[in-house]
């Protein structure tokens, strides 16, 4: 999970899912939900890159609660 105050890019949802990735080859994971909190929203490509990578994303601070 990352918290975000500005809009998310796609760059940051490439590299967030990158060390996502490492985490769960090393630590020998088979299986893992990768999700992304954003109270500043997010831009379409990474939204449109997150549906690519079965990622899970909110910008409803509810959701932490």
């Amino acid at each position: 999970m990352k918290n975000r105050k500005k809009k998310f890019t796609l760059t940051e949802a490439k590299a967030f899912f990158a060390k996502a990735s490492e985490v769960q080859k090393l630590e020998d994971i088979s299986k893992t939900l990768v999700f992304v909190f954003s109270a500043g929203g997010f831009y379409k490509t990474a939204i449109d890159f997150f549906v690519a990578n079965s990622m899970a994303w909110s910008e409803d601070k509810r959701f932490l609660e």
